[in-house]
């Protein structure tokens, strides 16, 4: 009776720790996969902030030189 009670305590902890070593795998691809998340939507935000940015300066662009085609002539 008290080999099979160590067999029995042996496979409950090997198990144990195979699920474990399984849960801190996941665990650790997930937070991997967050990450890249957040740095892929940083990212866009960054892109996104740069052609709002570009597209202003077009803009104050373009509308200076309407600006200048009004003005009269100098004389």
């Amino acid at each position: 009776m008290a080999d099979n009670t160590f067999w029995i305590a042996a496979l409950t902890g090997g198990t144990a720790v195979v699920a474990s070593w399984v849960t801190s795998r996941g665990n650790s691809r997930a937070a991997r996969i967050q990450a890249d998340a957040a740095t892929a939507s940083q990212r866009m935000q960054r892109l996104q902030r740069l052609h709002e940015a570009r597209r202003a300066a077009h803009l104050d662009l373009i509308q200076q030189g309407q600006r200048m085609a009004e003005l009269p002539p100098h004389q």
